[in-house]
């Protein structure tokens, strides 16, 4: 009986060393310095290369706006879809911006349908065969994000998702083998961080689409050395918390901080948690461009007709690490009846006033836009339903305030104010109410 113990025991050191021994194994593909990209590990630290010099990711995710990213001192576009692709990797390359081309992918929720019909997997290879002979030789080309978001599963079973993508990754490879092949990590899941690690070792690196839990990107990584080699990294996406991070008020409507406030957030969390971090590649902020999601001004770097936002500004000091004068508009704080509470409730038909009070005096150049929308009780109304909600279409002033008579339905409203000055720049700011009927 002791001897089979003492068998036994040996035989689990000798297992777990084994295991051990492998996980800790160079098991990814080498990317030489002959390579247009490639990344090298010194003093047990990664550093990017492109054209035989070091690169530090400074950039942002989105679309356009090339030239006003060269003007900031930026470098890195991520653009999410394929569509027009010629087109912005020449305007990249006119600005010197590189850009790293979203492959759109399936999650992997679809293991069992999407990833087990051999007629679409060959279609789909077939695609991202194509899609990379023909722009691989670009100069722009920075890296392929294969997939956005996937949910990786942490698995030592077969799975179909898994066989499939790094099927995916040996064809770019393959077929390119100057720049690296990347995917992005929803937030910092642990078990999607470990599950790429094990499951796809010719990966070269991961990003991560991490708002509030940027916080926990460096650790995350940390904790992956107990188990196997870490990967390189970035930060795929950040910036002020999404709104599925954001408080709530009492009837549950999300809160949104103005883009005078946001300028701050992006600063601290780049400072803190990005530029820190001596093990990350770099980062991509998030959006570059205008897109709708939380509501219709969250994560804006630009409105819809190219304006400019105070994080513009902020990015810009952070990329150059250089001061900017801004000179342009900032708000101070918005009110309802001059209270600046995000729960408050009126009457149907009662006369609000929405007063916005500037950082600086209030002159000619400013115009204030104002829009009343009910309430969006999740992110896809507000991304897809946004005018069957508005109930005021754009009230604009070159006054600081607007009085209005609350909606005769009962329910939970939004009033959004945009301020507009004469050089190209905007600021934002907007608040719930909620109205109640009483008779």
């Amino acid at each position: 009986m002791r001897k089979a113990i003492l068998i036994f025991f040996f035989t689990t050191i000798l297992i777990l060393l084994a295991a051990y021994v492998y996980l800790h194994r160079d098991r990814g593909r080498v990317l030489d310095k002959t390579r247009t990209v490639y990344i090298e590990k010194v003093n047990n630290k990664f550093k990017l290369y492109r054209n035989g010099k070091p690169f530090y990711i400074k950039g942002a995710s989105g679309t356009g706006y090339l030239k006003e990213m060269a003007e900031a001192g930026g470098n890195t576009l991520r653009v999410y879809d394929t569509l027009n692709l010629k087109t912005l990797l020449d305007e990249a390359q006119k600005y010197n911006i590189a850009v790293i081309v979203d492959i759109p992918l399936p999650t992997s929720g679809h293991a069992k349908t999407y990833y087990s019909d051999m007629v679409t997997v060959r279609n789909l290879k077939l695609k991202v065969k194509n899609l990379v002979s023909q722009y691989k030789d670009h100069p722009s080309i920075l890296a392929w994000n294969l997939g956005n978001e996937l949910i990786f599963p942490l698995t030592i079973k077969n799975n179909n998702f898994i066989k499939v993508f790094n099927d995916l990754v040996d064809l770019i490879h393959n077929i390119d083998p100057n720049h690296p092949v990347s995917t992005s990590v929803s937030g910092t899941s642990r078990a999607q961080t470990l599950g790429i690690h094990l499951s796809s070792p010719k990966l070269d690196l991961i990003g991560f689409n991490a708002f509030g839990s940027i916080t926990r990107v460096e650790s995350v990584m940390n904790n992956i050395k107990l188990i196997t080699n870490p990967k390189p990294y970035f930060i795929m996406e950040w910036g002020n918390h999404g709104p599925w991070e954001a408080p709530i008020n009492i009837w549950k409507s999300i809160l949104e901080p103005s883009s005078t406030l946001k300028s701050g957030i992006y600063n601290e969390v780049y400072t803190s948690y990005i530029e820190a971090d001596q093990n990350c590649l770099g980062s991509l902020a998030f959006y570059w461009g205008y897109k709708q999601e939380g509501t219709p001004t969250w994560f804006n770097i630009f409105d819809q007709y190219g304006r400019k936002s105070d994080v513009y500004y902020e990015l810009t000091s952070l990329w150059t690490g250089k001061e900017v004068q801004k000179i342009l508009p900032e708000i101070k704080r918005m009110s309802l009846n001059n209270l600046e509470l995000n729960h408050q409730v009126f009457s149907t038909g009662s006369v609000i006033n929405a007063e916005i009070t500037m950082q600086k005096a209030i002159d000619s150049t400013l115009s204030f836009h104002y829009k009343i929308f009910r309430e969006a009780w999740g992110r896809k109304q507000w991304n897809s339903e946004i005018d069957s909600l508005r109930i005021v279409a754009n009230n604009s002033t070159f006054s600081n305030s607007l009085k209005f008579k609350s909606p005769n339905k009962e329910g939970p409203y939004r009033v959004f104010v945009t301020v507009h000055d004469l050089k190209g720049n905007f600021a934002t700011a907007n608040m719930p109410f909620y109205v109640l009927n009483h008779e």
